[in-house]
């Protein structure tokens, strides 16, 4: 193995919340240059291809950024593989290892996604990292394989299930799980893994209805930005300020209302400029994993670098602005097509190291609580 020198040696995690100073970070990538151009239909292989190369250009940027605020960073491989364990250099080789029935169905699965959203499967917890995936390839690469302090849930443990990390809120010895449906076996997890596996921790469950970091950001102790129809957080997290911000007004959600009815994959990926290529549309929906990019709120799902500087997927002036009263600083690294990969900054980024341990922010808490839908009307936000 590649990295076996480090074989019961530590790698060096640390990350006990979301603000303090990050000195290591895991940042995603795409597929590999010129994935799409070989594609015989130009429609199709053309738009695809500069989705991803002007993806490229913005992860370069996020890296570049956080490596300019002395983040050392750690980068994902663009190369993915088939469900035949066939390494995928071009679309034309995915097209080869995966075939149709007689009914036109797809029996050798999806175009697996480019590992852009590290989020989705690595989460640390203290001074361990955990891979939360079900998909074994995930688990092939890394300089931290064959250490002590990384463990994979689903290979290591007796829990075989994927879990949602981007559900789980980090604030020092409290963890929030959500562990509403939309969320797999994350329920399970936070019930009976984590109480085993962690047990210096608090947890609390709650119930948001998906990824907690699209709809909320622990800025600091004290202080959070959140989607405008949560307002229980007196329970959650009492005595905290919180900035309520609303979901923007743009290219997006106009093309949404536009072509809900004709395009119903806006709910779930947008292409600006590509919205009436239906050659493009199918092939999407056929062949390509996408997630549910309406429900997302960009403008929360945000990397903290430290208590006074936030990095987002655009410049919300608004929101810079009541940052600023808290000494807060917004630092922009676009994410161009995140409407199509569901992907924000923080959704790209896994925080490896962080400096500071452990703090009790809730002490008055004896025991993990279950504070149950946290949504001020009850509705959620599908």
């Amino acid at each position: 193995m590649e990295h076996r020198f480090l074989m019961n040696k530590k790698y060096g995690f640390k990350s006990y919340n979301s603000w303090d100073p990050l000195k290591k970070c895991l940042i995603g990538n795409v597929y590999d240059k010129g994935f799409f151009e070989v594609y015989p239909d130009a429609e199709i292989g053309d738009a695809l291809e500069k989705v991803n190369e002007d993806t490229r250009e913005d992860i370069t940027n996020l890296k570049n950024v956080l490596e300019d605020a002395g983040v050392e960073t750690v980068q994902t491989p663009s190369t993915v593989m088939t469900n035949a364990k066939v390494p995928l250099t071009d679309i034309n080789i995915f097209m080869e290892h995966t075939k149709e029935d007689k009914d036109g169905n797809i029996t050798d699965g999806l175009l697996t996604k480019p590992l852009i959203a590290p989020r989705d499967e690595f989460i640390v917890f203290g001074e361990k990292m955990y891979n939360c995936s079900t998909t074994p390839m995930y688990d092939l690469w890394g300089p931290w394989q064959g250490c002590e302090d990384y463990m994979h849930v689903r290979t290591e443990t007796d829990f075989d299930h994927h879990i949602e990390p981007p559900s789980i809120m980090r604030a020092g010895k409290d963890i929030q799980v959500d562990i509403s449906f939309h969320n797999g076996e994350t329920k399970q997890f936070a019930e009976k893994w984590l109480p085993t596996h962690c047990p210096e921790y608090r947890i609390n469950t709650i119930e948001m209805g998906g990824h907690s970091d699209s709809v909320i950001c622990l800025v600091k102790p004290g202080l959070l930005i959140s989607h405008t129809k949560i307002s229980n957080y007196e329970e959650t997290y009492p005595g905290w300020d919180v900035i309520y911000v609303e979901k923007p007004e743009d290219e997006y959600t106009e093309a949404y209302w536009k072509y809900r009815n004709s395009l119903p994959n806006v709910v779930s990926w947008w292409i600006k400029g590509e919205e009436d290529n239906k050659k493009l549309s199918k092939f999407i929906s056929n062949w390509m994993n996408t997630g549910q990019v309406y429900e997302t709120h960009f403008n929360v799902n945000c990397l903290g670098i430290d208590e006074n500087t936030l990095v987002c997927n655009y410049y919300d002036k608004e929101l810079a602005d009541k940052l600023k009263k808290y000494n807060v600083e917004l630092v922009e690294t676009p994410m161009r097509h995140r409407h199509f990969w569901d992907c924000g900054v923080h959704c790209a980024t896994v925080d490896l190291y962080r400096e500071g341990e452990m703090q009790d922010y809730f002490p008055e808490r004896t025991s993990g609580q279950n504070f149950g839908k946290i949504w001020g009307n009850n509705e959620t936000r599908r």
